[in-house]
């Protein structure tokens, strides 16, 4: 079973999200309830898309079936930093870090 750990990396806190390959949200820590605002129920056993701005979240499913079947890109995304925007339960965005394990 394919299993991606997202860590997305703040000031604050570190949140952690595992998801799986059809980026259901599988996991969730205190730090990325906190993070995006949610509690864990809100966030385990929905898409992964949820936390993201809807320009990016429109492509992500396809992109993460591209990388999912790509042990190519796999490798050239895994322990890379990219700064980009979360969105909160009220639909706040914020900018953020994420790195995938």
């Amino acid at each position: 079973m394919f299993f991606l750990y997202f860590i997305f990396i703040n000031k604050w806190t570190d949140a952690i999200i595992a998801i799986d390959e059809t980026g259901t949200i599988i996991s969730a820590n205190k730090g990325a309830c906190t993070l995006f605002e949610y509690n864990k129920n809100e966030l385990i056993g929905n898409s992964i898309n949820k936390l993201m701005p809807k320009h990016v979240a429109s492509n992500h499913d396809n992109y993460l079936q591209q990388f999912v079947h790509s042990a190519r890109q796999i490798k050239s995304i895994l322990g890379k930093v990219r700064k980009l925007r979360g969105v909160k339960s009220s639909g706040a965005s914020f900018p953020m870090e994420l790195s995938r394990k």
